[in-house]
């Protein structure tokens, strides 16, 4: 058994969300961002449908959708998630050209740490189906 805690957590794995419209999520995930489908289900218990997409290395993202009992997701307890990228503008622009709307246009800003200050190029999009993504370029946050 591992007793150090710093060992514990190794990296983000996933993100999860509820959304309305899973098929719509979906199609934002793989066409809007370029990201990779690794697993869909139904649970069978309520019919609602679920996915885990890739995000590449070891970092995915889990959605669930609506059931067929007709039990749906209200609003999301997420603010948002951020995905890495050597090319904000780029991935800002494609999320642009499938339907999501922009929150903030890429922007290069100093965070100031405890550690320090450091520079990255930042920006936000909200999705078709209504979540925040961040993409984030350069800084050495985890350092």
């Amino acid at each position: 058994m591992n007793t150090d805690s710093s060992k514990l957590i190794t990296g983000f794995h996933h993100v999860a969300f509820r959304v309305k419209d899973f098929e719509a999520a979906l199609k934002f995930f793989i066409d809007g961002l370029g990201l990779k489908v690794c697993k869909t289900w139904t649970m069978k218990k309520t019919g609602k449908r679920a996915a885990i997409i890739s995000c590449g290395g070891d970092s995915f993202i889990e959605i669930f959708g609506s059931g067929v009992d007709g039990d749906s997701y209200d609003d999301k307890g997420m603010y948002h998630f951020a995905l890495r990228t050597d090319d904000v503008e780029a991935a800002h622009q494609l999320a642009l050209d499938h339907g999501a709307t922009e929150d903030m246009p890429p922007t290069r800003v100093t965070i100031n740490m405890d550690q320090g200050a450091t520079d990255v190029t930042i920006s936000f999009v909200q999705s078709p189906v209504g979540i925040i993504i961040e993409f984030f370029e350069n800084g050495c946050v985890e350092d």
